[in-house]
């Protein structure tokens, strides 16, 4: 678990089957480009609820991409460990089911926060890049206030590469 929210891919050999659906789920989500449809598929080989805060980022997000409700109260719980992760995961369900202009103000608070608070989960506020690109194609005429909200560095310069090039 500690690998897999570190980025790195697991190895689930010689594994319960529950726990190689978990890591297989775990594996997915930590890929730079949202593998909603994977992530879930995989999760629900298996019959337990979400228990840590990979866990509740990792499906929050995965429903938040597909536009499901259930993001909201997997929001709600992640909100306790993660605020500036789950305000970036509403931003996404927002997009998704509809609501640009609400997308726009839950990133625009998950950006802001990130400049001082780090304890996030990073393959959601990476994915949060290609998030405001998109909302820029949803807002044209805010377009100028995404392009602030990525103008400065994130805490600790987390993600800066990225940050710049986009």
């Amino acid at each position: 678990l500690l690998l897999a929210n570190m980025g790195f891919q697991a190895d689930s050999r010689g594994m319960a089957d529950d726990q190689q659906a978990r890591i297989a789920a775990y594996n997915f989500f930590n890929r730079d480009q949202m593998a909603a449809d994977q992530v879930l598929q995989m999760w629900n080989r298996q019959d337990r609820e979400p228990l840590y805060p990979l866990e509740l980022a990792m499906l929050a997000e995965a429903y938040a991409e597909k536009g499901d409700s259930r993001a909201l109260s997997l929001t709600k719980q992640l909100n306790k460990f993660h605020p500036v992760t789950a305000k970036a995961v509403l931003a996404r369900y927002y997009l998704r089911s509809g609501d640009p202009s609400r997308a726009l103000e839950a990133l625009k608070t998950a950006l802001t926060d990130f400049r001082i608070y780090p304890w996030v989960q990073l393959k959601v506020l990476y994915r949060s890049f290609d998030l405001g690109l998109e909302l820029v194609n949803a807002l044209p005429d805010r377009a100028m206030e995404l392009f602030e909200l990525f103008s400065e560095p994130f805490c600790v310069r987390i993600h800066e590469y990225t940050r710049t090039i986009k």
